[in-house]
């Protein structure tokens, strides 16, 4: 007798054939993350940047909100230094995080013990047969 595959033996090898890998979005992800954050301090400078800017904006908005209180135009009780607090404190929050995580980054850099710079090519100069070392 001919053994040939059914129809629904069939479709089953075909669609095992083709199924999903193991290497998904979240794997993706992660491999990325991995990626960023081992081999580059970015994160901890932009957090270090983020934090420098944001206490520049503080202080303008902090002006920005004192003028406001001062000539009548914010009438809410508790807003103004509300504000000027938050925005102080999360700026400074932000910047004392990337500094802390900047000694951090450094103090890994060290353990690691990896090379300051990679030697792309050795050359040996030998001396020539050509000439003699010492003259005649």
């Amino acid at each position: 007798k001919n053994a040939q595959p059914t129809l629904s033996e069939n479709l089953a090898v075909k669609t095992t054939a083709y199924r999903r890998g193991n290497f998904g979005l979240g794997k993706k992800f992660r491999y990325a993350m991995n990626s960023i954050f081992h081999f580059t301090d970015l994160p901890i400078q932009l957090l270090i940047y983020a934090g420098a800017i944001g206490m520049g904006i503080a202080a303008a908005v902090s002006v920005a909100v004192v003028w406001a209180r001062l000539t009548g135009q914010i009438t809410v009780l508790g807003y103004a230094p509300l504000i000027l607090t938050i925005m102080f404190f999360g700026a400074l929050t932000s910047l004392g995080l990337g500094i802390v995580g900047e000694y951090i980054w450094l103090g890994l850099q060290v353990s690691r013990r990896r090379p300051q710079y990679i030697i792309a090519k050795a050359e040996i100069n030998a001396p020539n047969a050509a000439s003699p070392s010492t003259p005649p």
